[in-house]
This record gives structure tokens, sequence and C-alpha cells, in this order.
């Protein structure tokens, strides 16, 4: 093990692991690329949903655009109309391009926050791992959430110094997705006064909903048509990786009362573990914000491969946090979290993308573990001065 480390370290070792950790995600892309499997399949329902839109015609309950391999429309109407606005001013083909412009320097962009950029304190060698969990399909499909997630990655840089400027980067993602509110965690666990952190929390969940809550209330039928057409996709079609994806695998297929039941006691364990990590591991104040991004991708019910990109370098800090509580335990984290990061590489190889489903549960578990393992410590004399239990920033 030593000796891997020390390679791994190496001049050699270090361009070795920046080589092979995208690779599968690359080969991946241009294997849909030169077969045009389902290529930007996800952003021809934006462009269907606009030809309708000026046509005048529902938005939900058809069968998609003639010529067009398009997903079913899944957004609020106001989403819509902008793609709308822009085909009308741009054109088919000016929208087109521009979505195509803007969703490769988000993609770009993204690979080098994440990976090179010193948005937190650790190597590339050490962040570039996470690429093993990302698939050729997550940006070959060509969804808005990757755009979306490079916007909320970028602002995240700022939610300490301008948690305001992070917090709306959230809200505007929730227009469009409202389950990214839960990226708004990054800011919860950022050492920053608690109601500084409360005020921008509220604020941005509220402006965030608030086109959905209104569309829910005052849409009528076309209403009642998108949320069964959002739940049959959802839960039925493409569950995804996350809690959803979970019940799935056991036959739960819906939401019900035991499910409902299920996800909140899970969601209340995964915040609160999260949290005690965060403020108890000796995380630097960064680190606790990506952190927060990582665990919120667990809350994501219906997580999908493009999540990954936060998933994966949460998963890295809490590798960097076990580290930071003590050798022994950083030393058996770190090995558990790169061993899953390389058969993630391989099942990526080999299944193509459902080494997500295998990813969350053990992340959910590492993080529940090293909350505990925090706690137990804890039980030991008090230093003076010692920090609070659930934060260390006054209020």
């Amino acid at each position: 093990m030593q000796r891997l480390i020390q390679f791994v370290q190496s001049r050699r070792g270090v361009w070795l692991v920046l080589a092979l950790a995208p690779a599968p995600m690359l080969w991946g892309l241009l294997s849909r690329l030169r077969k045009h499997n389902h290529l930007f399949a996800d952003f021809l329902q934006l462009s269907c949903a606009a030809l309708r839109t000026n046509a005048h015609q529902p938005l939900y309950g058809g069968g998609p655009c003639v010529g067009m391999d398009a997903m079913p429309f899944v957004y609020i109407p106001l989403i819509a109309h902008g793609a709308a606005a822009l085909t009308g001013w741009l054109g088919a083909a000016g929208f087109t391009l521009l979505y195509a412009v803007i969703y490769g320097a988000a993609g770009l962009y993204l690979y080098w926050m994440l990976v090179f950029s010193k948005a937190v304190a650790l190597a590339p060698v050490e962040r570039a791992p996470l690429l093993t969990l990302i698939t050729g399909s997550a940006l070959s499909w060509g969804n808005v959430a990757l755009p979306l997630i490079a916007l909320i990655a970028g602002a995240a840089r700022l939610a300490l110094t301008l948690p305001i400027l992070f917090g709306a980067a959230v809200a505007l993602a929730a227009v469009v997705k409202p389950v990214f509110l839960a990226y708004l965690l990054g800011l919860l666990y950022a050492p920053i006064s608690l109601m500084r952190r409360a005020a921008v929390i509220l604020a941005s969940a509220a402006a965030g909903l608030a086109p959905t809550v209104l569309f829910v209330l005052l849409g009528g039928d076309e209403a009642r048509q998108w949320t069964a057409q959002t739940l049959h996709y959802v839960l039925v079609q493409a569950p995804g990786y996350g809690f959803l994806g979970w019940t799935a695998a056991m036959g739960l297929v819906g939401v019900g009362p035991m499910q409902g039941g299920l996800f909140l006691a899970f969601a209340a364990v995964i915040v609160v573990s999260g949290w005690i990590v965060a403020a108890q591991s000796g995380l630097g104040a960064r680190e606790r914000v990506w952190l927060g991004l990582g665990v919120a991708a667990l809350l994501i019910p219906r997580l999908m491969r493009y999540d990954g990109f936060l998933l994966g370098l949460g998963l890295i800090i809490l590798a960097e946090a076990a580290r930071a509580m003590g050798p022994i335990l950083g030393r058996r984290v770190s090995i558990g979290v790169y061993g899953l990061l390389a058969l993630s590489w391989v099942l990526n190889v080999v299944v193509g993308g459902n080494q997500l489903l295998l990813v969350t549960p053990l992340f959910s578990l590492l993080l529940v573990g090293m909350a505990g393992f925090s706690l137990y410590q804890r039980r030991r004399p008090v230093v003076p001065g010692q920090a609070m239990l659930l934060d260390t920033v006054p209020l």
C-alpha cells in the first residue's frame, strides 16, 4: 500500500491518474457521439416545448415532436416560454447553437473547477477520481442540469464572502429543477453567522419555489397534467440512482406514506450527520461548503448521473475530514473512498453508470458512521473552550 501511495504521488503517477480517471467518461461520450445514441435528447425536450408553445399546442400529455428523439417535458411552462422566446429570436438552429456553446463551456468549467482550481485545498490528483462517477451519457443527453450545476459550483466559491450570491444561484437553478434547493446545504454547513445563513436559505428557498408553487396553485388542468406526467416519468420511467432508485430496486415503486416517512427519516439523519462532521472534523471553511454540496446530492431523491460531479467531490472531502479527525481513521476512510472510486471506474467500463446505486448508499453509511465516531469521541472529558456540537459560529 505504501508503494502504491508513493507511486501515485510521483510525477508519473499523477499524470496516470489524471489520464485514467476521466477515460471511461470520455470513451462513453465519444461512443454515443459516434452512434448518435439519444444525443442531446434532454435538450430536445426544451426545443420541442418551444415549438409547442409558439404553435399554441399543449405542453403535456402529447407525444414527442415530429423528427425529435425528445424526452417528455417535465418542467413548468415558464421554462418553455423562455425557450420559445429564444427560438423566436434566434431560430431553432440558433437556439441549439447557443445552448451547445453554453453547455460545452459549462462542462469545461465544471471540470476545471472541481479538479484543477483552488476551490479546495486538495491536489488535482486527489480530486480527479471523482470523474469515475461520471458516464458519457451524463454529458451526451444535454440536460440543462449540467449548466445549472456549473453555476452552483461557481457560486460556491463565493459562499463564504457573498452568501446571497450563492443563494441566488441555487434559487435560479431551483426555478428549473426545484430539487436543487437541496444544494443550500452547502450554505448551512458554512462557518458564518447562523442568522445570516438562515435568512439567505429561507429567501432563496422562497424565490426558487415560488414559480412552481404558483403554477401548481393557479395552473388548473395544465398543472394537473404536468404533475401526472412528471410523477410518471420520475417514479416509473427513470427513478434515478438516489433514494427513489433504492426503493425502486426494492420493489417500492411510487410515493406513499412508507416511502415518504423513510425519506424524511433518511434526510434528517444525513443532514445532521453531515453537520456534525463539518463542524467537528476540523475541515477548512471552503471544504465545509463543498462537503455540504456533496451531502446535498444524497438528498436529491431522483439523483441522476450528472449529480455525480458534486457527489464525488463531497465524497473525497469526506475522506479529508476523516484525516483531520485522526491519522488511523483518515487512512482507513481514505482507502475505502478511493477504493470505492476505483471500483466505480471498473463498473463505469463494465456497466456504464449503475455504479451510483452502489456509491450513494455507501457514502450515506460512511457519513453517518463518521458522525457517530465524532459523537463517541466527545464522550471524553470536555476541554475548556471546546466547540459547540453542531456549530462553531456564534449567532
